[in-house]
């Protein structure tokens, strides 16, 4: 079955970065960008919503509780 040193795909391979057209790397590099670009979008968010939604929970605590 094997030619060329590709081999058969299991559904390990993806995350491995082997594919059967032997484009290993190229499949890695696409998967380590991807993981990284929304990881990256993941932080913004949270920081955003750190950032922007912070004094207003202060300041809706501040009128419900009154401190």
């Amino acid at each position: 079955m094997q030619k060329d040193g590709a081999r058969l795909m299991d559904p390990g391979d993806i995350y491995s970065g082997y594919t059967l057209q032997g484009t290993g790397d190229f499949m890695m590099i696409r998967i380590v960008l991807y993981e990284g670009i929304k990881a990256l979008c993941c932080s913004l968010v949270f920081l955003f919503f750190c950032v922007f939604f912070e004094p207003l929970f202060n300041l809706l605590a501040r009128i419900k509780f009154g401190f």
